[in-house]
């Protein structure tokens, strides 16, 4: 576990950095999970407002957001489970969402569109 202890060590600028480079990992095995790892340093961030460069690929990555609290800004695509169990953020997608988790207490924008909740 010492690895996730040290995950606070990266700014939410390393972390944009991180995302823009994933395209050419993915043909690789459970790629699709790269999403957690994502929400982790997302998470353990200092900062507040976190921007994931996915472009396309993102449409390939499930749980980005997992158990977020923070802003999340996607400039790009999300796989499955977008927002699980997400404790009181806010994820803004600019591309597509192939499909959102359970147990969000947050908001889920595309684009400019509240998404979820669908009744606030």
């Amino acid at each position: 576990m010492l690895a996730v202890e040290s995950l606070d060590e990266y700014s939410a600028k390393d972390v944009e950095e991180f995302s823009k480079n994933l395209k050419k990992f993915e043909n690789k095995k459970n790629f699709e999970k790269t999403g957690l790892f994502l929400s982790a340093l997302a998470n353990l961030s200092p900062s507040d407002k976190i921007i994931l460069k996915l472009g396309d690929v993102g449409w390939k990555i499930n749980y980005i957001g997992y158990k977020n609290q923070k802003t999340l800004i996607i400039e790009g695509d999300c796989g499955d489970f977008t927002g699980l169990n997400m404790n009181d953020g806010e994820i803004r997608v600019s591309g597509k969402i192939k499909s959102l988790g359970k147990n969000i207490e947050g908001r889920i924008y595309r684009e400019d569109k509240l998404i979820y909740p669908l009744w606030v």
